[in-house]
């Protein structure tokens, strides 16, 4: 596995990414409003989700994991040490708690479904997350996109900005993940599974033809589809592994891993 020692996350950003964030920051009040929003948030999840619904587990309790993530930083250039929690769930994100000592909250279902290069791939995603300092903005977000959608002449112009760049973020995470696993059959096997496919069901050589139905699809829909993703916060599944595949296959994934060999 190579490590990418001195990696920045703005060397892989998802272009679109930038875009978005240039324009949230241009609205003063939303970034004062954002960076309030993220550290109530941040207190209110440790107090609740973290302490009430999690289960904290060390080193001793889950070597293999820890280990896990070590590498996962490793191969990132991230330095500081995480905690790691675990909760019942389907859900198929790590949650992040961004305090003093980073905490990544693994919901079981992950644990149980993936083999340890999925949830390798998934770590890779939230420590790109917490690299690129995303980590208390994301939690912000979700929190102000209600907010801000019940003022009829901010929400039309603010929500949309704010999908927009949670969107974004996902791919640019996504491409994190590829980073650390250096293997796009395994992140295009971890993204399938978010489609709904069931593990023992895929197969990643037919991942050109999934593409092609995915584009088909996506050409079906149209406006309509359009229309939903204005507002939506987070990226369509199936967007996911096009724009990851369409990264991978033009070159600069494999460009940028070089830099470091």
């Amino acid at each position: 596995m190579i490590e990418l020692t001195g990696l920045q996350v703005k060397d892989f950003i998802h272009p679109e990414e930038s875009v978005a964030w240039n324009a949230l920051m241009k609205a003063t009040w939303l970034k004062r409003l954002l960076d309030w929003l993220g550290s109530y948030q941040a207190r209110l999840e440790l107090k609740t989700n973290l302490l009430g619904n999690t289960f904290g587990v060390t080193r001793e309790d889950m070597p293999e994991l820890y280990c896990m993530i070590r590498e996962v930083c490793d191969v990132l250039d991230y330095r500081q040490p995480i905690q790691v929690y675990v909760y019942r769930s389907s859900d198929l994100d790590i949650k992040i708690y961004y305090g003093d000592t980073p905490v990544l909250i693994y919901p079981d279902f992950i644990l149980n479904d993936y083999d340890r290069d999925m949830i390798r791939f998934e770590t890779g995603r939230a420590v790109t997350m917490l690299k690129s300092d995303n980590a208390q903005l994301r939690v912000a977000l979700w929190a102000a996109i209600p907010l801000v959608s019940g003022i009829p002449a901010v929400g039309e112009v603010a929500v949309p900005v704010l999908a927009s760049w949670l969107r974004k973020a996902d791919y640019t995470e996504d491409r994190g993940g590829l980073l650390v696993c250096q293997n796009m059959g395994i992140a295009a096997k971890t993204l399938m599974r978010r489609c709904g496919l069931p593990t023992r069901y895929i197969d990643v050589s037919v991942l050109p033809a999934y593409l092609r139905t995915c584009k088909a699809a996506s050409g079906l829909s149209g406006v309509s589809q359009a229309a939903q993703t204005l507002y939506r916060a987070a990226a369509w599944n199936n967007d996911r592994v096009t724009e990851l595949y369409k990264w991978y296959s033009s070159g600069m994934y494999d460009d940028l891993v070089e830099e470091f060999e």
